[in-house]
């Protein structure tokens, strides 16, 4: 996040609308309490963004300065796919704005107005904001503020997160909220919110139960159901849901729990979530080997009578998210992929945020498949040095196992790691085709993967391929790639100069801030030790 501190808002008199340098506004997007937002075109990099201008009323009250500016600082932080992205923010005097991407495919609270949300399309809604809040708890922050008119979409219908302007750490209290003071959007607040008590993040997740229920039905639940306590309020609330809906009742009743403490975390929302799929998709096959059944029978009564008919289900390849690309056989491929063909294939499923899959499979398929990506998660401090403590030398690859860290690119590497040890060349070449894949098709943890391969003399590959490798990734968003192609850069300067400059001190702690600002919270280590080092 830049801040542009510089930067002069005016008024225009002619169009009334803000000014701000670098960025040509076009027209008003919306207008809440504490902003309105703006559509833009940045005008060095002609993209369009959304800047969100803080509300004049509001200018001169420090507590609402103090939370419009955290909001900037939280997202900047964030690199999830379904949270909007900061690029940049700024203050001039009293005003204040915050430039961020343009989400343009509307707002939740505009589909539940036009009841064009199918119960299918709730449960994933749903799941991309479990997933969502997840990241955001897992860095300690809550949302407080989760909403149908907070949930945007892309073009490609992913769901995005947006405005965090009352969010706050759950590990620390700033002392700005009063006792017995009320923030938020009353229809999907938490009955401790209502009483003025400190949020902890079960409040996101009492909210994302009310927006479940509100996309199921069209409207928030009535008050006899803002909680579910008792055996007659589930029946209640499952006799509200059409019959295809009747599957997030287990869940809703879970978020809509009067105890915090009994509601589940947002990981266990989204396990909830996960598990309904994989039951549902397990009835379909259920049902689909019963139809078959049935058409056997109908087939042979009409063979009987010199008639022959043949029907089939055909499996189909679904995705999550479902803007993700999909490649077969190195190829893109648009749409639902059919698998009713001969012999094999290879699928690829790359999106940024995520981490790529690839999978083969044969065919004709037996049921549908379902590709589901997981979203970048970074490591912590010590999951990092146990990981590198790995790589001793006397550590013997026999006592390698990978699935003992949760990391996908830390699996991988030390499969290869462990494959190359023992000598499994079969399997060490099936891992680096994979990883070189989905590099190709622009995966950053795969980019990475065979850059820390390469380091580590397990494949080869040129110096020059490597940091364009780290780039791209880097450039994608991953910390990760971030955060090595700044230990890169530092070790090749010293290769070359036999040391580094100040110059190169000063650009390596940039890469690190760079990299805390993606997420990875432990490179702030690093930066702070080159800081010291130019202070020393």
């Amino acid at each position: 996040m830049s801040s542009d501190t510089d930067a002069t808002i005016v008024v225009s008199g002619a169009t009334d609308h803000p000014q701000l340098p670098g960025y040509e506004i076009e027209r008003l997007l919306g207008e809440g309490g504490m902003a309105r937002v703006y559509l833009a075109r940045d005008v060095n990099l002609n993209r369009p963004v959304a800047i969100k201008f803080m509300s004049a009323a509001l200018a001169e009250n420090q507590d609402f300065r103090e939370r419009f500016d955290e909001e900037g600082k939280i997202i900047a932080r964030f690199r999830h796919p379904n949270i909007v992205t900061v690029h940049a923010s700024g203050s001039m005097h009293a005003s204040r704005y915050i430039v961020q991407e343009y989400v343009s495919g509307g707002t939740l609270e505009d589909r539940i107005r036009q009841r064009a949300i199918q119960p299918r399309d709730a449960f994933r809604i749903a799941r991309e904001m479990a997933s969502a809040l997840a990241y955001s708890h897992e860095r300690q922050i809550v949302h407080r503020d989760l909403k149908p008119a907070n949930i945007l979409f892309t073009d490609e219908g992913t769901a995005v997160l947006s405005d965090f302007g009352i969010a706050r750490s759950i590990a620390e209290d700033d002392g700005r909220t009063v006792a017995g003071s009320v923030i938020g959007s009353l229809r999907y607040m938490a009955p401790e919110q209502l009483r003025g008590e400190r949020p902890t993040d079960r409040v996101d997740v009492y909210a994302l139960g009310i927006v479940m229920f509100e996309m199921l039905t069209g409207d928030v639940p009535p008050n006899e159901l803002k909680v579910i306590a008792t055996d007659a309020q589930r029946t209640a609330l499952r006799g509200s849901l059409t019959e295809d809906a009747r599957g997030a009742t287990d869940f809703i009743a879970a978020c809509l729990h009067p105890s915090a403490d009994e509601r589940p975390s947002a990981e266990g929302c989204l396990k909830l979530l996960l598990d309904q799929r994989s039951a549902l998709l397990r009835r379909r096959q259920r049902s689909r080997t019963l139809r078959t059944a049935v058409v056997a029978v109908v087939i042979l009564a009409l063979a009987l009578g010199t008639v022959a008919t043949w029907w089939r289900s055909i499996p189909v390849l679904q995705v999550q998210p479902a803007a993700a690309a999909v490649y077969l056989d190195g190829q893109p491929h648009a749409g639902r992929l059919p698998l009713d063909g001969d012999g094999s294939l290879t699928i690829s499923v790359v999106q940024n945020g995520y981490y790529g899959v690839t999978e083969r499979v044969t065919q004709p398929a037996a049921d549908d498949v379902e590709v589901v990506l997981q979203p970048w998660q970074y490591p912590q401090r010590k999951d990092f040095i146990d990981f590198n403590s790995l790589f001793s030398v006397d550590t013997p690859a026999a006592s390698i196992d990978p699935q003992q860290f949760d990391d996908p690119l830390f699996r991988g590497l030390l499969t290869l790691t462990r494959a190359h040890a023992e000598g499994e060349r079969a399997a060490l070449q099936a891992q680096h085709d994979t990883l070189l894949g989905l590099a190709r098709l622009g995966d950053a943890p795969a980019q990475l993967a065979l850059v820390l391969a390469a380091d580590e003399g397990l494949i080869s590959m040129e110096s020059g391929v490597q940091e364009e490798m780290l780039r791209r990734a880097s450039q994608a968003g991953y910390a990760l790639a971030t955060f090595y192609m700044a230990l890169h850069n530092r070790q090749k300067e010293e290769t070359m100069r036999g040391g580094t400059d100040r110059l190169a001190i000063t650009q390596y702690a940039q890469t690190m801030e760079r990299a805390v600002q993606q997420g990875l919270s432990f490179a702030a280590d690093y930066a702070q030790q080159a800081r010291q080092a130019l202070a020393d």
